[in-house]
């Protein structure tokens, strides 16, 4: 601590002190409600993080007796980024834990006066999109700070009843206001009565709709999840159900484009389901590690929850997507066989059709087969050949659901896939 600094690193804080004796005071209003304002005020609460600090900054946003909008500052906080450990997402991620802890201390010091929403604005793509996610997806240092942030909310839900449920934002890097937090460039010539940094954002004073924010993180193709922070276990299975072959399973209805499923990134040299080398396949044993077709989808749709749950914006549709991208799994897993059988013209007679997502998967269409609109819901089925395991899986699967003898079961079977030479099995 005494050694004395030299170089530019005196040189700058020596402009730094100056700066600040040159100053003189500066102003704040003290008051957290203005005069004339009606009913309950909306705390605004923006987040940022880059490699030097991550902070927060919080306004309070109070409507008139005349109609107009009032904002202001009610507190900000900064904390530089510790010297090992550090990397830009893991910034972000504590501004995002920052900003619901000092928010619950904001509404513990209102409780005379408590706010009616609570509103969280970011600019970190990433953190938004990985709040989504179960936390038990992420390794300890993230999944730590998401079950907190989490925590902290329930205690302000527990403190004060809230008009509606908080909700988090994303914004563009030049609207987030915490974005001054984390830069080097601000003078107290900024912080002035009239100043953006003490009045909010003008966009603020607008109905909420018209404000530049949005929910849709989840769902951009160039959101990529912290790879490194998530289980290795899930890491690994997720990369190889991701695939470079024809078309990316997991990502079905998705419409995002080669090795891009899930905000992970592009993914290079992963071989597809339909590969022998795909660890998925491995981990099951090339699925003989159970003779139960249901219980291999439900383990396997385990691997798929993460994925599902960005696909779904984590809503509770995403257990049923998770299961079908287990089932399409599966089905892709057959597919060489079925490819090679069509290839040597064995399928004619069904007038096998690609699958409108995976070019690796043929599929039988409803005109082709009669009843299959009619009695099953479906516009297709895939095709397995009966040498394969998914088939052998999937007839046994049908057998055991009534014992009703091989025509059921072949009947049985169409609910999930058209099994060429099936009656052997059934």
């Amino acid at each position: 601590w005494d050694t004395p600094l030299e170089g530019d690193l005196r040189g700058t804080w020596i402009k730094l002190f100056t700066m600040l004796v040159k100053t003189g005071g500066i102003k704040f209003r003290r008051a957290t409600r203005p005069e004339r304002a009606v009913g309950k005020c909306i705390l605004v609460c923006f987040f940022d993080g880059a490699d030097p600090a991550f902070g927060v900054v919080i306004y309070a946003r109070w409507v008139l007796e005349d109609g107009k909008i009032w904002v202001y500052l009610v507190a900000a906080k900064c904390r530089v980024a510790p010297m090992f450990g550090a990397s830009t997402v893991r910034m972000e991620m504590d501004g995002a834990t920052l900003v619901t802890r000092v928010v619950y201390r904001v509404v513990h010091a209102l409780l005379d006066d408590p706010p009616g929403e609570v509103i969280f604005i970011g600019d970190a793509e990433t953190v938004l999109a990985s709040r989504e996610r179960d936390k038990g997806f992420f390794g300890e240092w993230f999944g730590n700070r998401i079950g907190e942030q989490y925590d902290n909310i329930e205690r302000i839900e527990d403190l004060v009843v809230l008009d509606k449920a908080p909700v988090w934002y994303h914004v563009a890097s030049e609207d987030n206001a915490a974005d001054r937090t984390t830069r080097l460039q601000s003078v107290p010539a900024d912080l002035g009565l009239d100043s953006d940094w003490l009045n909010g954002p003008a966009y603020l004073k607008q109905p909420l709709e018209m404000w530049p924010v949005d929910r849709n993180f989840a769902d951009r193709k160039s959101v990529k999840l912290p790879v490194s922070e998530i289980r290795k276990p899930y890491r690994d299975y997720l990369a190889s159900c991701i695939g470079v072959g024809a078309g990316q399973v997991g990502c079905h209805g998705a419409g995002v484009g080669h090795g891009q499923c899930g905000g992970l990134g592009t993914v290079a040299g992963v071989v597809g389901p339909g590969s022998l080398d795909n660890d998925v396949v491995k981990h099951f044993d090339f699925g003989r590690t159970t003779n139960d077709w249901e219980r291999l989808v439900k383990k396997t749709s385990f691997l798929f929850k993460w994925l599902a749950g960005v696909q779904c914006g984590g809503d509770q549709s995403s257990d049923l997507v998770a299961r079908e991208m287990a089932v399409t799994f599966w089905m892709r897993v057959a597919m060489p066989a079925t490819n090679r059988a069509a290839a040597s013209g064995k399928l004619k007679h069904l007038t096998p059709m690609q699958h409108p997502k995976y070019s690796d998967m043929l599929v039988v269409v409803g005109r082709s087969v009669s009843g299959l609109q009619l009695h099953y819901q479906k516009d297709y089925l895939p095709i397995l050949m009966a040498s394969t395991r998914t088939a052998w899986l999937v007839m046994l699967w049908a057998h055991c659901e009534d014992h009703a003898g091989v025509d059921v079961t072949l009947q049985t079977s169409l609910q999930v896939a058209w099994v060429v030479g099936g009656r052997v099995l059934a």
